[in-house]
C-alpha cells in the first residue's frame, strides 16, 4: 500500500530532462568540500524538509537535488511535489484559500506519516499561508522550513508553466503572488535565493541543516 502511494506522488522526469538534471547532480556530488556528507547507520529518525515559495522559484529543482544527494549517501528519502500530489489525491479541490489549505494539510499528513517511519521527506509546495505551514510544523515536529525566496519578477521571467502570462492577461485568476497573497516565512531554517546562488550552493544550505538535525537526533 505504501509503495503504491509513493509511486503516485513521486515526480517523473522525461528522458531529456533527466539527462541534464543528472549532470547537475553529478557536479554537486563531486564537490565533496561543498556538500555535507552524511554517514547513515542503523535506524533513521525521519524529518520533513518543506520548501515554500512562489511558482517558478526553484523549489522542485532544489528538492530533487537534495533528494538525489540523500539517496547517494544511503539515506531513505522521498519527494512530495504539491502539483503532482494535487492531481493524484486532491483533484476535487479548487484554489480558494480553504481548498489550498486542505491540499497542504493532506501533504502534511502524508509527510508526517513518512517522517514517523524514518524517511527524510522533501516537500515542494507553494503553501502560501503562514498559519497552515506553522500548523504542519507543530504536527510533525522534526521540520525544516526552506524559503526559496526568488523575487516575483524573476519567477515571471522564468514562467516555466506559463502561469504568470495567463494571470497578467486575465485568463488565470487567483495566482499566488499576483492576485492571491503569499505570506513569507518569518523565521525559516534555510533561505535560498536561486537568482543569486547556484544549485550546488542552495543544496549545500539545505544539507547543512539536515545534517545538524540528524546529528541532534542521534546524540
Amino acid at each position: 500500500m505504501a509503495g503504491h502511494l509513493l509511486s503516485k506522488v513521486r515526480p517523473i522526469r522525461r528522458p531529456h530532462q533527466l539527462s541534464g538534471f543528472s549532470r547537475m547532480i553529478k557536479n554537486i556530488m563531486t564537490q565533496r568540500n561543498d556538500v555535507v556528507r552524511l554517514t547513515p547507520s542503523g535506524k533513521f529518525d525521519g524529518l520533513t524538509v518543506w520548501l515554500t515559495g512562489l511558482s517558478g522559484a526553484g523549489k522542485s529543482t532544489i528538492a530533487e537535488a537534495v533528494h538525489h544527494v540523500l539517496l547517494e549517501q544511503g539515506c531513505p528519502s522521498e519527494i512530495l511535489d504539491a502539483d503532482i500530489f494535487r492531481k493524484s489525491f486532491s483533484p476535487e479541490l479548487g484554489f480558494s484559500r480553504e481548498e489550498r489549505d486542505q491540499n497542504v494539510r493532506r501533504l502534511g499528513y502524508v509527510a508526517n506519516l513518512l517522517t514517523k517511519h524514518g524517511v527524510i521527506v522533501i516537500v515542494a509546495a507553494i503553501s502560501p499561508y503562514r498559519a497552515t505551514r506553522d500548523e504542519i510544523r507543530q504536527t510533525i515536529g522534526r521540520f525544516i522550513e526552506v524559503y526559496v525566496a526568488t523575487p516575483i519578477d524573476i519567477c515571471e521571467q522564468r514562467d516555466v508553466k506559463g502561469l504568470y502570462k495567463k494571470a497578467r492577461s486575465g485568463v488565470l485568476r487567483g495566482l499566488t503572488g499576483i492576485d492571491d497573497p503569499y505570506e513569507e516565512p518569518t523565521n525559516p531554517e534555510v533561505r535560498c535565493e536561486t537568482h543569486r546562488e547556484t544549485l550546488s550552493e542552495s543544496t549545500q544550505k539545505v544539507m547543512n541543516v539536515i545534517s545538524c538535525l540528524l546529528s541532534v537526533g542521534r546524540s
